[in-house]
């Protein structure tokens, strides 16, 4: 457990064990710290995630959650939710079933992609669990901070195919990508200006998603793809001219009448099927 953990967003430095003391919990447990404040203070790729109204997260996962006498805003069985606060900072925490926990973990690791399996079936998801549940329970594992049986957090840790989540979220980007092409293509051919630029902002944000689980880095929210973006372009040339392109067709274009607004949608579509097929040739699919 690290003795001090600091948090620049918010100029504290925190004692985990003080975490510790206000948390319910046993012997088997495995605790870590995440979200936006710890991610952005150990992840290169997330520098300046958080601010100073960000909350911490913290994991509990639980080796009999039945028995758990946690008292919980939320019980939903396999998943339990607490709120509480330490020195003025809010504490969010969820407790998941240890068993469910190293289910899903071992079902993700043992993923097979070479079948014709759908994307979407080739998880089974615990109860409860939808996709966003999935990638944010996933991705706050990936940038967690253990501070309670730390040994068992990274034997489970270096044991998991990290690799098959970064395939398997890039794949379902890419889906997200197909499903609304035919849709942006549509509209643009029916001179439905506002509508066919306000899909294919869509389209842009899931390939740049795809662009960056790709590049082997995880984000749960799409409000962080900017910065990941800009994050990897500190350390990637070709990740800078992506963010560069995007940026401009995201923030910088003039869209101030039809003609602007169908050309921005066409480069939009132009700049997704070069990623994507960008990340088909560096198999990433």
């Amino acid at each position: 457990m690290p003795d001090i953990i600091e948090i620049k967003q918010r100029n504290i430095l925190i004692d985990p064990r003080d975490i510790l003391n206000i948390l319910d919990y046993m012997e088997e447990d495995i605790i870590y710290l995440g979200g936006s404040l710890i991610e952005g203070s150990i992840n290169k790729y997330s520098k300046g995630m958080g601010n100073k109204l960000s909350d911490i997260d913290v994991f509990i996962i639980s080796n009999d959650i039945i028995n758990n006498e946690a008292s919980c805003a939320y019980d939903l069985g396999d998943i339990k939710t607490q709120f509480k606060r330490l020195s003025g900072i809010s504490i969010d925490i969820e407790i998941f079933s240890k068993d469910v926990f190293l289910t899903l973990l071992e079902d993700l690791s043992n993923c097979q992609f070479e079948n014709n399996t759908r994307t979407r079936n080739l998880l089974n998801l615990p109860k409860r669990f939808d996709l966003f549940k999935f990638t944010s329970f996933i991705h706050r594992f990936l940038n967690g901070i253990p501070i309670y049986n730390e040994g068992i957090f990274y034997d489970i840790k270096e044991n998991f195919n990290e690799n098959n989540y970064y395939r398997l979220m890039t794949r379902m980007c890419i889906n997200n990508v197909d499903v609304k092409y035919e849709d942006v293509i549509g509209n643009i051919e029916t001179k439905q200006a506002e509508v066919a630029v306000k899909v294919a902002r869509t389209v842009l944000l899931e390939t740049m998603k795809a662009y960056i689980y790709y590049k082997k880095t995880s984000l749960d929210r799409d409000k962080w793809i900017p910065l990941k973006l800009k994050n990897l372009a500190e350390y990637n040339k070709d990740s800078l001219k992506v963010y560069q392109k995007f940026k401009k067709l995201y923030f910088e274009e003039k869209l101030d009448n039809e003609k602007n607004l169908i050309r921005n949608a066409e480069k939009i579509i132009d700049f997704s099927n070069q990623i994507l097929m960008k990340i088909g040739q560096g198999g990433g699919i």
